[in-house]
């Protein structure tokens, strides 16, 4: 028995791959510069975030955390399948 080829199966999931890798990388990029650039900004003269004591500002950097770990995530799992 001969196997069965799929080519336009493949080539849907190649364009697909590399759609899906492009948005990661592009989110990924912008998760990292967000982490050096708190909302708020820094105090001049101690270099702490002003919203410190907020829960916002918490809420932000566990959701910037989780974002960049589950982009790079993808990126490196699609690398590793490519």
């Amino acid at each position: 028995m001969q196997p069965v080829k799929h080519t336009a199966l493949v080539t849907k999931g190649e364009s697909w791959m590399k759609n899906y890798m492009l948005v990661a990388t592009l989110i990924a990029t912008i998760v990292f510069a967000a982490a050096f650039t708190l909302p708020g900004g820094y105090s001049q003269n101690t270099g702490i975030p002003f919203f410190r004591s907020e829960p916002s500002l918490l809420i932000f950097v566990i959701s910037d955390a989780v974002s960049l770990i589950s982009s790079s995530a993808s990126i490196l799992i699609f690398f590793f399948f490519w």
